[in-house]
């Protein structure tokens, strides 16, 4: 990548002097490299040229390089990719301003994955040297190019095998390709920044969940569920940072939470929000993750599951639809698949509460069919605190209508009170298709040339939209109509 130091008594000089700029689209193939096509205009009076750093305020902020863009001249836009947008928390057609910034040296870079990765600190020096040169903001996502491995080799029992049957035939590690970090901490502070040679890189390796708007996750995100938010902090506060308060009593800390309710309600925002928000190592587990093709392997797997969490404790591991993992145990169990799912739910309970003790680990499980769960799994010793999240009231309703529609134009005819009085049984997941819903109906009514083609839609009429009150009653009359289907 092409990249030249900003002079610094010339940068000083222009401090003060800032550009008002639309944000356009960026061809795909410039993303990825925090290149900025900025009107060749604008540059001239803010004296800056291509190679030089500079600071883009929108929602947030964030940096990138400036390249001179000669062909949309006198268009006043800059022209960012999508990662960029999303930094900004801004979208096209936003204006955003734009002024010079001195990128200082990085003396150390806390980073964290937005997905699971195998051991990602031995993979940090393959991390630095496609940084190098990149000018970051704290709170930054990044895109790291390449492939990455996401499982340990030698404990992939599925490679195992394949390599006996291979010889001595090369097997491809499994990877998750291009790397997305987020930018946690910087030294220098609060302050553009870019990578060098002599960075030091700080990689946490717990996994960080972001919201719709690319920040991190937290407490703030969820609405109406307080008081179970309050409830699971106790348990994990009594359990990991407390456990003389049951040893004490001779009693063992609960082994299992469970979240129960609707589809759509928030349990598993819920438990991504836990991650975050607490000290604790979060391990999330789906089915593809331990079921197995060879018989013997699942069961290795989920042991070895348990195993690594001990190592991190104090450790949450975390299954989503859990009754797909732990269906009750039919009677008569004689087909393969039937004995199979049996094993793995027998299997589960013992490592929860059988005779090897796993310390200061936790399972927490969502599901949204508890009825379909093993019994034997929900009594005390294995799920011990089970929560039942209701569907949101009217007025947290309100304030989740707020919260989708806090960067919208909307009219003035559109009561967000009153919608929240006719979403009745309405979880946030459908509120938020309610708004997209809605957003879907303005666009069409701005462009009814362009329904089918909504990609056609110019930047302008995209960042002007309003919604009114009839794109909003149609979306709630369509998620309506699904409920009832």
């Amino acid at each position: 990548m092409f990249h030249k130091k900003n002079d610094n008594g010339k940068l000083r000089e222009n401090q003060n002097r800032s550009a008002k700029l639309r944000i356009e689209r960026l061809e795909s193939s410039r993303s990825g490299r925090s290149l900025c096509y900025i009107d060749q205009d604008v540059l001239e009076k803010i004296g800056l040229s291509t190679g030089d750093i500079i600071e883009i305020i929108g929602r947030k902020r964030t940096a990138g390089i400036v390249v001179v863009d000669s062909v949309d001249r006198g268009k006043n836009s800059i022209k960012i990719d999508g990662i960029q947008r999303q930094n900004l928390g801004s979208t096209i057609g936003e204006i955003v301003t734009v002024l010079p910034s001195i990128a200082s040296p990085a003396r150390e870079i806390e980073l964290a994955s937005t997905k699971p990765l195998y051991d990602i600190k031995k993979q940090a020096d393959i991390i630095k040297g496609k940084l190098i040169d990149k000018p970051i903001t704290t709170g930054d996502i990044i895109d790291v190019p390449g492939a990455f491995i996401q499982v340990e080799e030698d404990n992939n029992p599925v490679i195992g095998s394949m390599r006996m049957f291979a010889g001595r035939t090369r097997v491809r590690k499994p990877s998750v390709g291009p790397l997305k970090l987020i930018v946690l901490k910087t030294k220098p502070r609060d302050e553009v920044i870019r990578f060098t040679r002599d960075t030091r890189i700080k990689i946490n390796k717990k996994i960080v969940y972001l919201n719709y708007e690319g920040i991190i996750l937290s407490y703030e995100d969820i609405i109406g569920l307080n008081d179970e938010i309050a409830e699971i902090k106790k348990a994990l506060e009594l359990s990991f940072t407390y456990p003389s308060f049951y040893i004490k009593s001779g009693i063992n800390p609960p082994k299992g939470i469970l979240l129960v309710g609707p589809s759509g309600v928030g349990k598993t925002l819920l438990a991504k929000v836990i991650a975050n928000e607490t000290n604790y190592n979060f391990m999330h587990v789906s089915i593809t993750d331990i079921f197995q093709k060879y018989q013997g392997d699942s069961e290795k797997r989920l042991k070895q599951l348990f195993e690594a969490a001990e190592n991190d404790a104090p450790c949450l591991i975390f299954i989503d639809h859990i009754e797909s993992f732990a269906p009750q145990i039919q009677k008569g169990m004689i087909s393969n698949a039937w004995y199979f799912e049996h094993r793995m739910v027998t299997l589960l309970m013992e490592l929860m509460d059988g005779m090897y003790e796993y310390k200061n680990v936790i399972i927490l499980g969502t599901t949204h069919k508890y009825d379909l769960i093993e019994p034997a799994l929900l009594r005390p010793g294995r799920f011990d605190i089970i929560i039942h999240l209701s569907l949101p009231d009217v007025s947290s309703r309100e304030k989740i209508y707020q919260l989708y529609t806090k960067d919208l134009i909307i009219d003035d005819e559109v009561s967000l009170s009153q919608l929240s009085e006719i979403s009745v049984n309405f979880t946030g997941a459908d509120i938020k298709g309610v708004v997209r819903l809605a957003m879907i109906n303005a666009a069409k009514r701005e462009s009814l040339e362009l329904q089918n083609e909504l990609d056609e839609i110019s930047t302008e009429i995209l960042g002007n939209i309003k919604l009114k009150k009839q794109d909003f009653l149609s979306a709630i009359e369509e998620i309506t109509r699904r409920f009832n289907n």
